[in-house]
């Protein structure tokens, strides 16, 4: 990144944490766009302003660094993963809901 040690230092916890959410973002995208397939727009756009606002909380809360900020990231994109997931395991066509339903017919 730089020649200058104060500037690796301080680079070092916010590239790791955005490298350790290369993974969590991966699923994430994954499974939104597996929404938009279903054509689950209204369960997407609810999850995204959940989200958005659990980015603005966190972000007046940690928001005063440059990890903060990426930990606010990290926050964002764990709400929406845990939204799109809910849609997948739970509400969604495939989900436990719509087999329980599907049994009782």
């Amino acid at each position: 990144f730089s020649p200058v040690a104060s500037i690796r230092e301080a680079a070092r916890a916010p590239a790791a944490i955005g490298a350790a959410l290369q993974l969590l973002n991966g699923v994430t995208f994954v499974a939104e766009g597996i929404m938009q397939g279903h054509q689950a727009f209204f369960p997407l756009a609810r999850n995204a302003a959940v989200a958005a606002g659990g980015l603005v909380l966190s972000l007046r809360t940690f928001g005063g660094t440059l990890s903060g900020v990426w930990c606010s990231f990290a926050v964002f994109n764990a709400i929406r993963f845990a939204g799109a997931f809910r849609h997948h395991l739970v509400t969604g066509p495939l989900g436990s809901r719509a087999r329980a339903e599907a049994a009782h017919h």
